[in-house]
């Protein structure tokens, strides 16, 4: 690929490849943005740089924290660790059965259901559980305003 073609003059080319994985970029001259294609999709640093500034602003958000508290509650806890990891470890299961196209049998809807009112009723757990719903939603809600300026132009196009 060209990569003056995509703005100017190319200055320096940056090329990392390992396995699947692949990283090249281009200094451009008459312009800030250092390209990235990756996985061969074109990035501009400014997006890159704006995502890292988001995920910093996660990281020292409040409801991070206290969801990093809450894990570490969990953790100091051997009962509530355990019924956790159990927990944890059932939903995987389950989980894959549905990926999978496997269905799930009452049994298992019932341990599921039985697990999940045992965790409800450790203090350390539910606090946790509380806190993990409310950060999903809080990156739901994230993910929804990134997204709008893709579903306005998708939307465009089927009108």
């Amino acid at each position: 690929m060209d990569l003056s073609v995509i703005h100017g003059e190319v200055l320096g080319v940056l090329c990392y490849n390992k396995g699947i994985s692949r990283l090249i970029g281009a200094y451009v001259s008459g312009s800030e943005t250092l390209l990235f294609i990756l996985g061969g999709f074109l990035m501009s640093t400014q997006l890159y740089n704006l995502a890292q500034q988001l995920q910093q602003a996660i990281r020292s958000s409040n409801d991070f924290q206290q969801l990093k508290h809450a894990y570490e509650e969990v953790r100091r806890d051997e009962t509530a660790y355990r019924m956790f990891t159990y927990f944890r470890d059932l939903q995987m299961q389950l989980h894959q059965k549905q990926l999978m196209g496997t269905s799930i049998s009452p049994e298992e809807v019932e341990q599921a259901q039985n697990a999940m009112t045992q965790a409800q009723r450790n203090e350390k757990l539910a606090n946790l559980m509380e806190i993990e719903q409310r950060m999903s939603m809080v990156m739901a809600d994230i993910q929804q305003i990134a997204m709008k300026p893709l579903e306005e132009l998708y939307r465009s196009f089927a009108e």
